[in-house]
């Protein structure tokens, strides 16, 4: 998804257009204009800063899958490929690499390291690009496994793919389909993942990560308008935006 579309998908940003919009039919005198204009500005505010919309979208994707257990694989014994697509990073050599991860990055990683010491006989796939002539965040990842243990004979990497469409398409040229896939990748994201897997004739199990909203009821949400809601409004909006482009012009 390009940029210019994730800014305009952003509920901030489109707060400050409809405000824009309503400044501009006051200046010029066209109240019948402004008014629903404003009005409308000010509904958008309330509902993409408040807890209910944003957390009943996020939560409606994150529902999709359960948090992978071992109980989902038919046997431990089995070669799995833990397939771990990126999430963004940070080439700064003077952190170390586990700090130059983005944090979901470093989640997806941490799950993905999780499934592969549960499963003695599995593969880490890590995904990422890079600027040409630097380290890829798919080294990132690998560097960093193999700080937390993971030996680098287990890890293999794609550091071309710059979407999730393209890491589809990469792992379904370079991998065996044959192979059992474990899918890593952000609770809200996986809906959109699984779908471009899929399409490259890969059904993999997935691990959901990263989630948004854990409150199980016990805790009363925070209904007050925030930052944090219009966040998981904005990442709700590119995802649900994402599956129906895939829909529409991929599949």
């Amino acid at each position: 998804m390009s940029s210019l579309v994730k800014f305009f998908l952003h509920p901030f940003n489109i707060f400050w257009l409809l405000l824009f919009a309503s400044a501009i039919s006051y200046f010029f005198k066209r109240e019948k204009l402004f008014k629903p204009v404003f009005i409308f500005t000010c509904l958008w505010l309330l509902v993409t800063s408040n807890f209910i919309v944003p957390g009943f979208l996020v939560s409606s994707l994150e529902s999709k899958y359960e948090p992978f257990s071992k109980e989902k694989v038919l046997s431990d014994s089995v070669t799995y490929n833990i397939v771990v697509l990126g999430a963004g990073f940070t080439n700064n050599p003077k952190l170390p690499y586990n700090d130059q991860l983005a944090p979901n990055a470093l989640s997806r990683l941490i799950e993905g390291i999780r499934i592969y010491k549960m499963l003695p006989k599995s593969k880490l796939v890590v995904s990422g690009p890079g600027y040409p002539g630097k380290i890829t965040q798919a080294e990132v990842f690998l560097k960093t496994a193999v700080s937390l243990g993971v030996p680098p004979t287990d890890i293999s990497i794609i550091n071309t793919a710059t979407n999730t469409n393209e890491e589809a398409i990469e792992y379904s040229k370079n991998y065996n389909k044959t192979t059992p896939v474990i899918l890593v990748t952000n609770a809200f994201h996986m809906q959109r993942a699984v779908m471009m897997f899929n399409n490259k004739g890969i059904n993999p199990i997935p691990a959901p990560t990263g989630y948004l909203i854990k409150s199980t009821g016990e805790s009363f949400p925070y209904w007050f308008p925030s930052e944090v809601n219009m966040l998981n409004m904005q990442t709700a909006l590119n995802e649900y935006t994402g599956i129906l482009y895939a829909k529409w012009f991929l599949f």
